[in-house]
């Protein structure tokens, strides 16, 4: 909640068909355009959080999308906010992709929700041609 980068860890890995993930890197297998999604989900947002950037960076360039977090919570209890970004992205092999989140506004107040029972956070990759 204070602007500091962070770099979610994913802790389940439902598949990786060709070991091309270590978490939290995303390395490219082949020359080819990958399709990405992503989505960081948070938990205990404030109304002063109101700055959220989730930034998908590979070797060619870092692509950004922006988000107002307390504007996109949902009241549950717990005050959830998920940023989401989609992405097509030109790779070489060996190429590496990672994903970094900001929330700014306040104090470290923000929490991770990653994989667990449901999957709130996700970081996707697959090649498309």
């Amino acid at each position: 909640g204070d602007g500091t980068a962070f770099v979610p860890t994913f802790t389940a890995e439902p598949f990786d068909t060709n070991n091309n993930f270590s978490d939290p890197t995303f390395t490219a297998p082949v020359t080819g355009k990958y399709y990405f999604s992503v989505a960081t989900t948070f938990t205990q947002i404030i109304a002063a959080m109101l700055t959220g950037t989730l930034k998908l960076i590979t070797s060619n360039r870092t692509y950004t999308k922006y988000w107002n977090p307390f504007s996109t919570y949902t009241d549950s209890g717990s005050l959830n906010s998920s940023g989401q970004l989609f992405v097509i992205a030109d790779m070489d092999a060996g190429d590496t992709a990672s994903i970094s989140v900001t929330i700014s506004g306040s104090t470290k107040t923000a929490d991770f929700r990653g994989f667990a029972v449901v999957m709130s956070s996700y970081f996707n990759g697959v090649l498309i041609s």
